[in-house]
């Protein structure tokens, strides 16, 4: 007897949204013949997501029709043009305020029209078309029409069936004014797809869209970021590991500084992630930029994402240390990416990682700095737990990862930063910091961290100059520096704080 647990899953048919990231969610789009759900506040786009939808049937020569409710033809049309569309293949009848009757765009007051002779004229599209997609736009308008919650669950029920019937796949766009939605409609749908924008005190709204359920097919959980632009809506889903490491070569990679390779007992390792950490000035974004120019020289492909400064301003330092970066981006071995700050999300910052890894084939990797990503990311919660991810999928396919961050006094792992420590991300640590010598302010470099061998326990001078940088002998007698509070609690979100920052006294409590 064979038991059914034990089959192999045969998922139905799927109708592509046509967006790509979405898609990408949705595992190739949403299972035909059935009825989903769009929800969204105003602007949250989702006559820009209805309208994607029956475009992709549109061009594989599917019968469309997008039924609206609240909107004109004229105003849909106004709608493709700004996207450069042309709505050619998809039927628009609306049924609105201000119309002919006895016209196909038939439109009726809603104050003097039943439920019922709406949807007849509804029934009557779908069946003198035969579309094999259908949205409507916007189901709340059909609530309104029908008076009472037991007229409108019985109305909709009977609609679902009829549906079924004609064999289509429809998307009911939905507000939500409210964040609950219609529950009615969540429990009676196949697939909920909620949209929502947040705008910061700062820079520009950020978009994000969640598969709320979505039976007879697995999907991507959780919260995926997306942008309305010229072309229409583009989505980031967040990236996921895939649960097994995936990676066990771990293969040294040179530095183009021998004797900083010896402190780390032979080098930094692929699949791995190092920490770079030490106060302002102290050269610890030197030397993840030597990682990605050593890459580079050797012909291999490495990425560069700045936050704290502009291209010119990398370019300039970069020349200034003997790496001729401008001459491995020409050749394109060396992607440099200075990130907006105002507009980014946690799930497009991803992509544009992943995007440098599987299609331009970077294996370093270096993220300059931890503090401009989480300031980029403010008021998000779990961007501990996003980079966690984003680490480890890095570490799958064999990429070395540098994380810049700002230390601003003594590295000690019995700070009660709480949530905010995160050196336990990272496989290597290396802390750059200042001691004083004669008078005078001199640069160190010493490794607190490396999983994958032995290291140098002692602390190192360390020099930056036209010629590059330079490991010099291990510092004796010397006074150290102290510059309080210790800042590895401050740039990672910390849940309770009014900011989602954790204040300066976390550090200390």
């Amino acid at each position: 007897m064979t038991d059914a647990a034990t089959q192999d899953p045969v998922f139905p048919p799927r109708a592509q949204i046509g967006i790509s990231g979405l898609d990408s969610i949705l595992c190739g789009g949403v299972p035909r013949e059935e009825t989903y759900v769009v929800q969204g506040g105003p602007g949250t786009g989702k006559t820009t997501l209805g309208l994607q939808y029956l475009r992709a049937g549109a061009s594989q020569g599917e019968a469309c029709l997008f039924v609206t409710l609240s909107q004109t033809r004229r105003s849909l049309m106004t709608i493709a043009r700004s996207h450069g569309w042309t709505l050619e293949g998809i039927e628009i009848r609306e049924y609105i305020d201000g119309g002919d009757r006895n016209q196909i765009q038939t439109v009726f007051p809603s104050s003097e029209v039943e439920l019922d002779e709406t949807m007849n004229l509804i029934r009557e599209a779908i069946e003198s078309i035969q579309p094999q997609r259908v949205v409507i736009d916007t189901i709340s308008d059909l609530r309104e029409l029908s008076g009472s919650h037991t007229r409108y669950r019985l109305e909709l029920r009977e609609f679902r069936r009829f549906l079924a019937r004609q064999s289509c796949t429809v998307l009911f766009l939905d507000d939500m004014p409210d964040n609950t939605g219609d529950q009615e409609l969540q429990n009676q749908a196949n697939g909920v797809l909620a949209l929502r924008q947040d705008a910061p005190e700062y820079g520009g709204v950020r978009r994000s869209l969640q598969v709320i359920k979505m039976r007879s097919t697995p999907f991507l959980s959780g919260n995926h970021n997306f942008r309305i632009q010229t072309g229409g809506m583009e989505v980031f889903p967040r990236v996921k590991a895939n649960g097994t490491n995936g990676y066990d070569t771990w293969a040294s990679i040179p530095s183009g500084v021998p004797d900083l390779d010896g402190m780390l007992g032979g080098g930094l390792r692929e699949g791995t992630a190092c920490l770079v950490a030490g106060p302002t000035g102290s050269g610890k974004s030197a030397v993840a930029f030597q990682y990605a120019y050593a890459a580079a020289e050797r012909g291999e492909r490495a990425s560069v994402f700045l936050f704290n400064e502009r291209l010119e301003t990398f370019y300039m330092r970069s020349r200034g240390l003997g790496m001729e970066m401008e001459r491995h981006v020409s050749d394109g071995r060396l992607h440099v990416e200075q990130v907006d700050t105002g507009v980014i999300a946690p799930s497009e910052f991803a992509q544009r990682v992943r995007r440098s890894v599987e299609q331009g084939g970077a294996k370093v990797v270096v993220i300059d700095s931890l503090s401009g990503y989480v300031n980029a990311m403010l008021r998000q919660r779990l961007l501990v737990s996003q980079l966690h991810e984003l680490i480890t999928y890095l570490s799958q396919h064999g990429v070395l990862t540098l994380l810049v961050a700002d230390q601003h006094g003594p590295f000690s792992t019995t700070d009660q930063a709480g949530p905010g420590h995160v050196s336990y991300l990272a496989d290597s640590v290396l802390l750059l910091s200042y001691h004083q010598r004669g008078g005078r302010r001199q640069r160190s470099i010493s490794v607190l961290k490396q999983r994958h061998g032995a290291h140098a326990e002692d602390m190192r001078e360390f020099h930056l100059s036209p010629r590059g940088l330079a490991i010099g002998p291990t510092v004796e007698a010397a006074g150290g520096l102290t510059l309080d509070p210790p800042l590895v609690a401050t740039f990672y979100p910390v849940e309770g704080s009014p900011d989602g920052r954790a204040p300066l006294s976390a550090a200390h409590n």
